[in-house]
């Protein structure tokens, strides 16, 4: 269900808003909502001078369409909040009822979707992630991915009959490698942690599943990625693979630019950490869709972009979000780079962003 603050009776959008989901009311109160005197031209649905709807391009359209990924969320509730979250209700692909996400999936997959990516909100909550997943492995998706933090993998009762279902793929979520940095990013209970880092201890003991640890580039943690490569070779020798991510501000995240770093203040710390994982063999990716093109990597890191990857995803979903400098067009990778956040453009210019030569140009 839903929830609106008393305030709300005064809004111009009552007769049209939902009101805020219940399980967020309940945790976190309505103390955000504001009443709007009267509704605005650039939220009534139709095109405005600044452009809010998308118009999507011939080639958008065209890399839409060879996109073998889809996200699919279950829910948008989670047991923390992060301050640099980038998901809200507005979300792409939220779908709360089994029986419509289990066509969704017949659709997808008959359309040429062969990797599968389940997320939120935090996906653990749905009572009903393991028969999606079930029924993701039997419709033939080769790839069945749960993005978590993973504080429910530590419960038998969860991982297990993922496990089992089909799930061969798991992002957990660790954006920092001592527990009270941890706990000032994730604002979860205290003992979030350590009970992320046992759901990643079964999970990698398992051997049943492909893992990756997923951690968000943040002012906060900006200089200390080296020390977060080598816990998790300490730690997992070696078995999950690092995906550094830079902190997407998009929602909840617009709304903390003081968290998002300038590429230039991130770049020497980043470049040390990939050294360090190539000297403990600890496996790391750099994404380039929540915002690190591979011209930040320079050319002796350019193989730990996974942009080849996720061309199609990043042409077709990212590029009207983005901004690009005029250098760009001359770019080895401007054809399938979407650029920098629109919001990161404005917070701090384009003026890191360097062409990588073309090949024929190195020649």
């Amino acid at each position: 269900g839903f929830h609106h603050d008393v305030g709300c009776d005064a809004c111009a959008y009552r007769g049209v808003c939902p009101g805020l989901r219940e399980p967020y009311a309940e945790r976190f109160g309505t103390g955000e909502l504001t009443a709007l005197s009267k509704r605005r031209r650039d939220m009534d649905g139709r095109p405005s001078k600044r452009g809010t709807l998308r118009r999507w391009t011939v080639d958008a359209v065209a890399h839409a369409r060879s996109s073998d990924m889809k996200v699919l969320r279950l829910t948008m509730r989670c047991n923390q909040r992060c301050v640099f979250c980038p998901s809200d209700d507005s979300s792409e692909n939220i779908v709360e009822d089994t029986t419509t996400r289990l066509r969704r999936l017949a659709r997808w997959y008959g359309h040429g979707v062969r990797r599968l990516s389940i997320s939120g909100g935090e996906p653990t909550l749905a009572p009903d992630l393991d028969l999606v997943v079930a029924g993701a492995h039997r419709i033939g998706f080769p790839l069945i991915e749960v993005v978590t933090n993973g504080v429910r993998f530590a419960e038998p009762t969860i991982l297990g009959p993922l496990l089992d279902a089909g799930m061969n793929q798991a992002t957990v979520s660790l954006h920092a490698h001592e527990a009270n940095r941890s706990q000032a990013i994730t604002c979860g209970p205290s003992d979030d942690f350590e009970r992320t880092l046992r759901g990643l201890d079964a999970l990698c003991q398992s051997g049943r599943a492909f893992v990756f640890i997923n951690h968000v580039i943040h002012a906060e943690n900006a200089t200390e990625l080296p020390d977060f490569v080598r816990f998790v070779a300490e730690r997992y020798r070696g078995v999950p693979t690092i995906t550094f991510a830079y902190m997407t501000p998009l929602f909840r995240a617009y709304e903390r630019p003081d968290l998002l770093p300038a590429y230039g203040d991130v770049r020497p710390s980043l470049l040390r950490a990939l050294d360090l994982a190539q000297q403990l063999h600890q496996g790391v990716e750099v994404l380039s869709r929540p915002g690190i093109p591979p011209c930040i990597l320079g050319p002796a890191h350019l193989d730990y972009s996974d942009l080849a990857r996720v061309e199609h995803q990043s042409v077709s979903e990212d590029r009207h979000k983005k901004a690009k400098a005029p250098g760009c067009a001359s770019c080895r990778f401007d054809a399938s780079c979407a650029g920098v956040w629109k919001a990161y453009e404005a917070l701090h210019g384009l003026a890191d962003l360097k062409p990588v030569p073309r090949l024929e140009e190195q020649g």
